[in-house]
């Protein structure tokens, strides 16, 4: 499982996949500048690849990137720009 989201996020250009000669397993870094991965850049880019869905353990860290995308998703509900497509 965890190799499947690896694999989306390598696919996705937000992480590289490496194998070293001294390894059999692959390694995993940024693909791009730490300081461009927000929450949204993420989400963009798996919106891109079609990705709705990934599996993920219960963990604080988890807990607190929930907490920024209700956050997140309760600022555009409440936006003026967040208008009715009829209306536009």
């Amino acid at each position: 499982m965890v190799h499947l989201i690896l694999d989306e996020l390598v696919e996705c250009k937000i992480l590289t996949d490496m194998k070293t000669d001294e390894y059999e397993e692959f390694t995993y870094q940024p693909a791009l500048d730490i300081n461009r991965l927000t929450i949204k850049y993420i989400v963009d880019a798996l919106d891109q690849r079609g990705v709705s869905h990934i599996p993920v353990a219960h963990t604080e860290e988890l807990e607190e990137l929930s907490a920024a995308l209700k956050e997140l998703g309760d600022a555009i509900e409440h936006s003026s720009a967040n208008r009715l497509l009829k209306d536009i």
